[in-house]
């Protein structure tokens, strides 16, 4: 691949008028806590949902997902690989292609209900200057755990954690949801 590759990205991805450009990130990455993939599985009758918490910390923060985005973070969470590229696995090949590294998934804000997702990427192996994506949380935590980023969460999403109650239905490798 020309070296330029990841740059033409890049600029296309920042043109006015992107989607990319369409939003920050709500609080500073500074506020951000780190969390980890505690399990992803069903809460009820086929309602998917991914567990997320702080290292140390026994309260959850429920995040309710599609099926499909479900089965990616169990590929994630388990190391499996599928014969071919799934969508997910597909777009991790792209961004070690065109030499982007993500970095760091964010979860920032809640709006009506829904969370809200960030892609943090670096461009190239010099660049100190981050690129953000917006994203569907489900999509960033499955690529994330695909390529190795750490998923960090803002203030308002911790605050919707839960104290561990009714355990959630966790998923075996062979298992599919």
């Amino acid at each position: 691949m020309p070296r330029w590759g990841p740059w033409c990205l890049a600029l296309c991805l920042l043109l006015p008028g992107s989607p990319v450009a369409a939003r920050e990130l709500a609080v500073p990455p500074e506020a951000m806590v780190e969390v980890e993939v505690v399990s992803v599985g069903l809460a009820g009758p086929g309602v998917p949902v991914v567990l997320l918490r702080e290292p140390g910390t026994q309260a959850v923060i429920p995040i309710f997902i599609g099926s499909a985005e479900a089965e990616a973070i169990r590929r994630g969470l388990f190391g499996a690989r599928p014969r071919r590229p799934l969508t997910h696995e597909l777009l991790g090949d792209v961004l070690v292609g065109l030499e982007v590294r993500l970095e760091r998934v964010y979860v920032d804000a809640i709006v009506d209900g829904v969370f809200l997702g960030m892609l943090e990427l670096r461009v190239g192996k010099d660049d100190p200057t981050p690129l953000r994506i917006d994203s569907r949380a489900s999509d960033a935590i499955a690529l994330g755990l695909q390529t190795g980023a750490s998923i960090h969460v803002s203030p308002q999403v911790l605050e919707t954690a839960l104290p561990p109650s009714a355990p959630v239905e966790e998923p075996t490798p062979g298992i599919r949801l």
